[in-house]
């Protein structure tokens, strides 16, 4: 079988048959560029309630206890 009458695809440039595509890119928001660190890190700081906070006295002499939330009230029976 010679080759003769059938033609190979000759290899074209691929910017002859189309425009160059951009280079895509994923869906949704685009990532945020990494910057590198200038000075040292940051200590992270500790999460919740700090340590020593549980042992304390009262930071003023308890007085008249007054109720949270809206004051009652008051009704006068002057029938």
């Amino acid at each position: 079988m010679s080759n003769s009458g059938t033609k190979e695809p000759s290899p074209q440039p691929s910017t002859a048959q189309s425009p160059p595509e951009p280079q895509r890119r994923g869906r949704g928001r685009p990532r945020k560029q990494q910057q590198e660190p200038v000075g040292p890190p940051t200590p992270k700081r500790p999460r919740g309630r700090p340590k020593g906070s549980k042992n304390k006295g009262p930071r003023t002499p308890i007085g008249e206890k007054r109720p949270r939330g809206r004051p009652r009230k008051w009704v006068w029976s002057n029938h």
